[in-house]
């Protein structure tokens, strides 16, 4: 998408801006594995921008984190994009967590770079466009500590402060990634949520009752797909052992992809957001019958 967007400026986390991440992707980029080494699309980003800075512009990203705006380049309706998360102590754990879990130990064989199970550095954004308003949950998960996690963001919230009338809901709607006063605190009472899944586990996500505490939040609820990818275990325990080394799940896809549109006017606040569903999207209540 960068490649092809030409004149796409290129933001991340901040946690990305580190010793530790550049390591990283140094160890891992020359693999060759089937299925990339887990920071191949990161490599031809960068690449991306040293190409263009041959044109003149300078190889940086934008890095993100709370309490910084996103500056505009063009003229058009009032528009801010505002992020509102990794804190300050969210990027710290995320640059530890990069070295002890991520980076090899000696002596230690990996062909991918594993999957982290919490992904402290996640970039949440707030975007505002005229009378349209969205929060960008991404992955941020409820911590409990201070510093960390939606507390921060709530924290953060002045009295008064314009409410968002769209969610993108966290961490594939899992009581992890949920708080309760995010809604009442941040939404509108008519708000949307959107809600991607995450099926490559035993028990999906979201789960029946995250979708019953989703609905309880709005009834304009939606999800990109059903449940539908399989595990797949090799007979041969030598393969299955390289594919755990990889880090690969291998299973069955669904046919197609899921798309949620939601419209609105950024001039007539009176006028209500459309919705349009594409391939396997569903209302969020018909995925809950599904799933029963």
């Amino acid at each position: 998408m960068y490649e092809t967007c030409k004149a796409a400026r290129f933001a991340c986390s901040l946690a990305l801006n580190s010793t530790e991440w550049c390591s990283l992707v140094t160890i891992y980029r020359n693999y060759l594995q089937a299925g990339g080494s887990g920071v191949d699309e990161i490599l031809r980003t960068m690449e991306e921008l040293k190409r263009r800075a041959k044109r003149g512009e300078v190889v940086a990203p934008l890095f993100c984190m709370a309490r910084n705006n996103i500056p505009r380049r063009d003229k058009g309706p009032d528009a801010t994009l505002q992020c509102l998360a990794p804190s300050d102590a969210a990027i710290v754990t995320m640059q530890t967590r990069i070295q002890r879990e991520l980076l090899p130990k000696a002596n230690e064989r990996r062909l991918r770079v594993p999957m982290l199970a919490e992904n402290d550095g996640s970039v949440v954004l707030g975007i505002r466009v005229g009378a349209a308003s969205v929060l960008l949950g991404a992955d941020l998960e409820e911590k409990n500590r201070r510093g960390l996690g939606w507390q921060v963001i709530l924290d953060g919230c002045q009295p008064g402060e314009p409410k968002y009338g769209g969610f993108k809901i966290p961490h594939h709607g899992s009581e992890t990634g949920h708080h309760p006063s995010t809604w009442p605190t941040m939404m509108t009472p008519d708000a949307w949520a959107a809600v991607t899944p995450f099926n490559r586990q035993k028990d999906p996500l979201p789960r029946k009752e995250d979708c019953v505490r989703i609905l309880q939040m709005t009834e304009h609820a939606y999800i990109t797909a059903p449940a539908g990818f399989g595990r797949f275990r090799h007979s041969d325990s030598a393969v299955q052992k390289t594919m755990a080394e990889a880090a690969l799940a291998i299973g069955t896809e669904l046919s197609k992809q899921g798309h949620i549109r939601f419209r609105k006017s950024c001039t007539d606040s009176a006028k209500a957001w459309s919705t349009e569903l594409f391939g396997n999207a569903v209302h969020l209540r018909e995925y809950l019958a599904m799933a029963k």
